[in-house]
């Protein structure tokens, strides 16, 4: 409370300093100080705009380092720098490179950025004006024979579960249209633009981390990390691009235990390149799962568009923490160490292995959960419309850091 506080009287501090310069500056507007005392409804809850300012700036710009770790600091830093003392010896390395090329030709643009990166807790939307939805990876640069990933839509095993989540988020799509200052669009997979360089900017990816967390399931542990046991597929070497490759990478609510699981990766203009979701597939082995997974891609799409942290302030809708239900079975290795895995840890004398009826009785839990909230779906909330209506407003550019954006709306009262 003490924060919120400080940070309202700073931006009337801010806003007043502003004023008192607006009638020299011909292409300001004067704004009287009450326009951002006077309260806006939102879903029946009353706001005043220095509180939608500061709730903004908080869930738009993100202060979170790509594979930090809350719970422990420090070890996101030496990993950061790890990677990058190690640079060298990958960029000498030709193998590395061309199975990079070979299975990842189309993520090139985002890999290896060890000079230079987009920056760092500032504003990132969209500049493209259609955006599309594909599922798995694209074909684009993929020049593999059949692929042998579970990422990939192809693959024989998760069929089923990338035909629902198409049918569901084709549904999903043209709902929001309606209430999104962008248009955002759905690409099948045989679709000729997914071989392009225009591929769908938004991918789909479903994963099978079995981790006591259905959500947040791709799980880094502390101290000394290691990977999840996996499969030595496509999946597994796209989760070490992920940890030692992609740098700069904005997280979707890092903190949190049990909302959607996906991250954007930012164009060297601070603009949106693309982004990622991830669900996990036992969500899809139970009909009564449908309104959560509708919940989880709706949440995805808003997030993608560069709303990546919680909101403090809403009281619905997706931008808030909304699924907080599953808080207490959902656990993460950095909170909660190795008793998020479902495995046994592998020691000098055993191999690792999954423990079934951990992962049955996981289940059991989960879906228990899932009947005593009967979760219906709902698309946006009025916050959430407005939250994305003001990233999307012309006067708020890429880049801006928080101070900028405060002093552009203050000059642009049309926005709020």
């Amino acid at each position: 409370m003490k924060t919120f506080s400080f940070f309202i009287l700073l931006l009337a501090i801010v806003f007043g300093q502003i004023s008192a310069l607006a009638d020299d500056a011909s292409n300001n507007q004067e704004v009287d100080a009450a326009f951002f005392e006077e309260k806006v409804t939102l879903d029946g809850k009353e706001y005043s705009r220095y509180e939608l300012i500061y709730d903004f700036v908080n869930i738009a710009i993100s202060e979170t380092l790509w594979q930090e770790n809350s719970s422990k600091p420090s070890h996101s830093i030496y990993k950061f720098i790890e990677i990058l003392r190690d640079r060298h010896e990958r960029e000498k390395n030709s193998s590395y490179k061309n199975f990079h090329n070979d299975y990842f030709g189309w993520l090139a643009p985002y890999l290896h950025r060890y000079d230079k990166l987009p920056l760092h807790s500032s504003i990132h939307k969209w500049e493209n004006e259609d955006i599309f939805i594909g599922l798995g990876f694209p074909e684009y640069k993929y020049t593999i024979g059949d692929p042998f990933s579970i990422y990939d839509t192809r693959t024989r095993e998760h069929k089923p579960e990338y035909q629902l989540l198409s049918e569901l988020t084709k549904d999903i799509v043209n709902q929001l249209n309606d209430h999104l200052p962008v248009k955002v669009g759905f690409l099948d997979s045989e679709n000729p633009q997914e071989k392009t360089d225009d591929y769908a900017k938004i991918r789909f990816l479903i994963g099978d981390g079995e981790v006591k967390n259905f959500f947040k399931f791709r799980q880094h542990l502390n101290p000394n990390p290691n990977p999840l046991p996996s499969s030595r597929g496509h999946s597994y070497f796209f989760d070490r691009l992920e940890k030692e490759d992609i740098l700069g990478a904005i997280p979707f609510t890092p903190n949190s235990r049990s909302q959607v699981e996906g991250y954007f990766i930012p164009n060297l203009d601070n603009s949106i390149g693309i982004s990622f979701c991830k669900f996990s597939k036992y969500l899809f082995q139970n009909k009564a799962n449908i309104n959560l997974i509708k919940s989880l891609i709706t949440e995805c799409i808003v997030r993608s568009l560069g709303l990546s942290d919680v909101s403090h302030l809403a009281n619905t809708g997706y931008l808030e923490e909304w699924n907080t239900a599953f808080d207490s079975i959902s656990l993460r290795g950095m909170y909660d160490g190795v008793k998020v895995l479902m495995w046994k840890p592998p020691t000098d004398q055993t191999a690792s292995f999954r423990n079934q009826q951990d992962l049955k009785d996981y289940i059991d839990s989960f879906q228990i959960i899932v009947s005593e909230t009967n979760q219906s779906f709902t698309s946006l909330s009025e916050y959430d419309q407005y939250m994305v209506n003001l990233l999307y407003c012309d006067a708020i550019s890429s880049g801006m850091t928080k101070h900028e954006v405060i002093v552009t709306l203050l000059e642009n009262p049309q926005c709020l």
